[in-house]
C-alpha cells in the first residue's frame, strides 16, 4: 500500500481469527443462559463435546502446512479421519439424545413424540453419512438440492412445533431452532462463499481462504453443539426428564457409534492402498494422475487424482474416451469436473492428497463391440466455453499425442448367437476355426475373398497372426489340370479378425468371423493350388499347434482347407 498500514495474514491465522469470532460469543451466550438449566450429567456431557470439538479444531489448524499424513489425519474436511469420526459420533448423539426426549416426552402429546422420533432418525442416518459420504455417489447439484429440502422442511416442523408448545417448553425448542440454522448456514451458505485471495483492506492474506473446506465443517460442528445442547436441555427439564440409567447409556453411546465405525470404515488401516492399477502420470497444471480402477467389464471407474490446494479447481476437470483403435473415433466418453470431496490415502512414506473422482462412462448402444478400444485420459480446463487439454509433462503411462494418456485398452463384448458342434480345426491356446469360406477359381492379379469363423472359451492374451499358405499340388492331387508351372508357394499373413480385433484382446464366448481380402498375384503360376492356415505368434513367431476334432494333430500345425485353381 502507498505509505499506508499493511497486515499480513496467513490462512492459518485467519482461520484462529474466525474460530475465537465464532465460539467466543457462542460460548459464553451457552454458559450464561444455558448451561445453568441442565442437569449435571448433561452439563458434563456438553463440556465434554465443546472440549474435544476445540481441541479437534486446533490440532486441525496446526496440521493446515502440513503435507504428510498427519494433514489426513486431522484434516475437517476429508473422510474416515478422526475429525469425521467425531463429528459422525456428534450427529449420531443427537440422534439418540432425540429418541431418548420421544420416549421419555410421555406425557406430552403423539406430535411431539413423533417430531422427534423423526427427528432422531434423521440425525443418525446423517452420522453416518458424515462418515461413510454417500452423497458422492451422486451429482453434487442433487445431493444439495436433497440437502436444501431436508434442512427447509426440518426447521420449518421445528417451527410448528415450537408455536404449538406450551410456553414452558418453547425455549429448548427454541434453542434447537438456531443450532439448526447454525447449521444450515454452514452447510448452504459459507460453503457457496467465494475463496479470499489477496488484499482485504489494510489486510494482506499469504495465500487463500477457503471458506468451503475447514470453516463451513467448523460452522457446522458447532451447529449441531447447539443443538445438542437444546435437546439436553429437554431432557433435563419438564416432562421428558431421563432417568440416570438413561445418561449413562447416552455417555457411552458415543464410545459405540466409534467402535461401529471403525468396524464398518471403508479405510482398514492407516496405509491405504486403493484398488487401483497405479499410475504416475503429472500434467502441466500440476495435477497428477495416482492410478485408476476399472470395473467388471474393464471400463474405468475412478481415477485417483493429485490435485495440489496451490491450484484452482473452478472449470478444471478430465474426460475419459473409448478410442476405436483401427478408425481413431470416440464410441463413447463422459466430462468431469475436478474435486477435492473424496479423499483417500494411497500409503507410502510420503503423503499427497489423493481425490478419487468417479467416472460413470455410459455405453451408447449403438457402440460398436468386437473392437479394439483405447481408454482415454485427458485433463482439461474450461476458458470461456473451450475446453483446453492441459499437456502431459510426465508419464509413465502410453501416450496417443501430448494431451492423450491411455489407461489401457478393451473391447466391448457381442452375445454369442451361434456355436458350431463340428470344428475344422483346435488350437493349443483354445481358439477354435469353425468354417472357411474358400473360392473354387480366381485369375491372377485379381483379389479373392476368404472367410473365417472363429470362436473361443479362454481369453487371449497375446498377439497372434494368422497365414494362408497357397502351395502347387502335386500332379495326383491336381489331376487333369496339372501342377502350377514353377513349383514354388506363397501366402499371405494377417491377424485373424483384422486389425479391429486383436487376439489379445479375445474374450471368453467370442463367436465372431472375417473375410479377407487376399490379392493373387499377377505373375503366379496358373495352375491348381493346395490351402492351408495357421496362427502363430507375433513375439516368437512360433506356429502354434492345431489338431483336427478329432484330436489329431495336423503335419506342420498346418490346417488344410482344401484346393484353389488359379487361371492367367
Amino acid at each position: 500500500m502507498n505509505g499506508g498500514v499493511e497486515l499480513v495474514l496467513s490462512p492459518e491465522t485467519l482461520l484462529r481469527i474466525f474460530v475465537a469470532m465464532l465460539y467466543i460469543p457462542a460460548g459464553l451466550l451457552a454458559f450464561r443462559r444455558i448451561m445453568p438449566a441442565l442437569s449435571r450429567p448433561a452439563k458434563l456431557l456438553a463440556c465434554i463435546l465443546l472440549a474435544l470439538q476445540l481441541l479437534l479444531i486446533v490440532v486441525a489448524i496446526e496440521q493446515q502446512s502440513e503435507s504428510g499424513f498427519a494433514f489426513w489425519l486431522w484434516h475437517l474436511d476429508l473422510e474416515w479421519n478422526i475429525p469425521s469420526i467425531f463429528s459422525s459420533a456428534q450427529l449420531a448423539l443427537i440422534g439418540g439424545l432425540a429418541l431418548a426426549t420421544a420416549w421419555a416426552y410421555r406425557e406430552g402429546g403423539v406430535v411431539q413424540r413423533v417430531y422427534f422420533a423423526a427427528l432422531a432418525v434423521i440425525f443418525i442416518i446423517l452420522g453416518l453419512e458424515e462418515f461413510f459420504a454417500w452423497k458422492e455417489s451422486i451429482t453434487e447439484t442433487a445431493w444439495r438440492m436433497n440437502y436444501f429440502i431436508l434442512g427447509a422442511a426440518v426447521i420449518i416442523v421445528t417451527t410448528l412445533v415450537t408455536a404449538y408448545s406450551p410456553k414452558d417448553e418453547r425455549g429448548p425448542l427454541i434453542i434447537l431452532l438456531f443450532g439448526l440454522a447454525i447449521m444450515a448456514i454452514g452447510g448452504g451458505i459459507i460453503d457457496m462463499l467465494p475463496e479470499v485471495c489477496g488484499d482485504i483492506g489494510i489486510l494482506r492474506l499469504d495465500g487463500c481462504f477457503y471458506f468451503y473446506r475447514s470453516p463451513e465443517e467448523i460452522v457446522e460442528i458447532l451447529g449441531a453443539w447447539v443443538v445438542l445442547l437444546a435437546l439436553l436441555c429437554r431432557l433435563s427439564r419438564g416432562r421428558a426428564t431421563l432417568s440416570p440409567r438413561g445418561w449413562w447409556l447416552l455417555h457411552f453411546f458415543p464410545l459405540v457409534w466409534i467402535l461401529l465405525l471403525v468396524r464398518y470404515s471403508p479405510v482398514n488401516s492407516f496405509e491405504v492402498q486403493p484398488p487401483a492399477q497405479r499410475a504416475s502420470v503429472l500434467f502441466e497444471s500440476n495435477a497428477q494422475l495416482h492410478g485408476f480402477q476399472t470395473d467388471g467389464r474393464g471400463l474405468p471407474a475412478i481415477a485417483f487424482m493429485f490435485l495440489p490446494y496451490d491450484i484452482e479447481l473452478e472449470q478444471l476437470g478430465f474426460s475419459v474416451h473409448l478410442v476405436d483403435q483401427v478408425s481413431g473415433e470416440s464410441v463413447a466418453s463422459r466430462e468431469v469436473y475436478a474435486h477435492r470431496r473424496y479423499a483417500v490415502w494411497p500409503g507410502g512414506r510420503g503423503y499427497e492428497p489423493v481425490y478419487a473422482q468417479a467416472i460413470d462412462l455410459h455405453i451408447p448402444p449403438a457402440a460398436p463391440v468386437n473392437r479394439a478400444l483405447w481408454i482415454v485420459l485427458t485433463h482439461w480446463r474450461e476458458t470461456g466455453g473451450q475446453f483446453l487439454p492441459q499437456a502431459v509433462d510426465a508419464s509413465d503411462l502410453r501416450l496417443l499425442n501430448e494431451t492423450q494418456v491411455v489407461l489401457g485398452e478393451l473391447a466391448l463384448r457381442a452375445e454369442a448367437t451361434r456355436s458350431t458342434s463340428s470344428p475344422i480345426a483346435v488350437f493349443e491356446n483354445g481358439f477354435t476355426l469353425n468354417q472357411v469360406q474358400i473360392p473354387e477359381r480366381a485369375q491372377a492379379g485379381s483379389t479373392v475373398n476368404f472367410s473365417f469363423d472363429w470362436e473361443t472359451e479362454r481369453h487371449g492374451r497375446e498377439d497372434y497372426s494368422q497365414f494362408l499358405h497357397f502351395v502347387p499340388a502335386s500332379p495326383s492331387e491336381a489331376g487333369e489340370a496339372g501342377a502350377s508351372e514353377n513349383g514354388q508357394w506363397w501366402g499371405f499373413d494377417q491377424l485373424p479378425l483384422g486389425a479391429r480385433l486383436p487376439t489379445r484382446l479375445w474374450y471368453s464366448g467370442l463367436q465372431d468371423g472375417e473375410t479377407w481380402e487376399v490379392p493373387i498375384p499377377a505373375d503366379v503360376a496358373a495352375g491348381k493350388y493346395a490351402l492351408f492356415t495357421g496362427l502363430y505368434r507375433l513375439s516368437d513367431l512360433v506356429r502354434l499347434e492345431a489338431s483336427d476334432k478329432n484330436g489329431r494333430p495336423y503335419v506342420d500345425d498346418r490346417v488344410p482347407l482344401g484346393f484353389l485353381m488359379i487361371h492367367r
